[in-house]
């Protein structure tokens, strides 16, 4: 992530402890908090997008067995299962985040094999309006309600979200002409 005219740029490197999520979304967003009027959705929107990197990306939580896990009430040990595994034991999710004066940009990049965004995403749209069954499902959408902008790379393993300033008129954006 490259920008001249920032005012702020983070980076972190996590591994695939949940706890640790915390005090990364505390200084992303300290970061950008005088810049938009609903801080609580910001921070659970990023929430679950680092979340996601982590169970889905990481280590590979299908939807599905998730789900199953949790309603099993057997989450918790499944998630440590998958943590101590081999091959996602040593997967770190990187983070980015540069503060504007007019937006920020965050992005999360996984070391997992990435995943189906495209149908994903169709999934979002077509439910859109729909309260999501069970216990999963929330994710996409808070990012999406939250971000003006959402996008995956090719493989599905780092999403980009830009937020736009709520904290800025309309009229600030329009390039003024020097002839009025």
């Amino acid at each position: 992530m490259k920008n001249k005219t920032a005012d702020k740029v983070k980076t972190f490197e996590i591994g695939n402890d949940l706890d640790a999520v915390s005090d990364v979304v505390t200084e992303i967003v300290a970061m950008s908090s005088h810049l938009f009027e609903n801080i609580y959705m910001l921070e659970v929107a990023i929430y679950e997008a680092i979340y996601n990197a982590i169970e889905h990306g990481n280590l590979e939580i299908s939807k599905k067995r998730k789900e199953k896990m949790i309603k099993d009430g057997n989450y918790d040990v499944f998630l440590s299962s998958r943590c101590a595994k081999k091959e996602c034991a040593g997967r770190k999710v990187k983070i980015s985040s540069i503060v504007s004066k007019k937006s920020q940009i965050i992005e999360i990049e996984d070391g997992g094999n990435g995943f189906d965004w495209r149908s994903e995403m169709r999934s979002v749209i077509t439910q859109q309006n729909k309260f999501p069954v069970g216990f999963n499902g929330f994710g996409i959408k808070i990012i999406a309600a939250v971000f003006n902008i959402l996008e995956y790379n090719e493989k599905g393993n780092l999403l980009k979200l830009v937020k736009f300033t709520d904290r800025i008129r309309p009229e600030d954006n329009v390039k003024k002409n020097s002839d009025s």
